[in-house]
C-alpha cells in the first residue's frame, strides 16, 4: 500500500469475540463457549476500566464447606461433569460426584 504507515506504536487494545465453528471441539456448545481474542495482557483491568455502572466482569468466590450445596444445586439445572464434558471422562466425573459428593 502506498502512503500507508503502520507503526507497531500506533496498536491500540483489542478485545474483541471471534466467531469460530467448533466441529472438533464437542465441549464448545455445551459449554457454551465464547472464543476471545485479545493483544491485552491484563484484560480483567482492562475490562474493569471500560465499565460503566454495573460491572460486566465480576468474581465470585465459594468456600470449600458450600460445595456439596453448590454442586447438588448445579445438578439440579442439568449441569454436571457429563453435561459439560462430552465422552468417558465427563461420564465419570459425573458418576463420583453422584457416589461420593454427598
Amino acid at each position: 500500500m502506498i502512503g500507508c504507515h503502520i507503526h507497531i506504536l500506533d496498536v491500540r487494545p483489542l478485545f474483541k469475540e471471534l466467531r469460530l465453528g467448533a466441529p472438533d471441539n464437542a465441549r464448545a456448545l455445551p459449554q457454551q463457549s465464547v472464543n476471545m481474542f485479545s493483544n491485552i495482557v491484563d484484560i480483567e483491568t482492562f475490562i474493569e476500566n471500560q465499565t460503566i455502572g454495573e460491572p460486566i466482569l465480576k468474581r465470585i468466590d465459594i468456600d470449600f464447606s458450600d460445595r456439596s450445596r453448590v454442586m447438588r444445586e448445579l445438578r439440579s439445572m442439568g449441569i454436571t461433569g457429563a453435561s459439560l464434558f462430552p465422552g468417558l471422562d465427563g461420564v465419570c466425573e459425573a458418576v463420583a460426584q453422584e457416589s461420593f459428593d454427598q
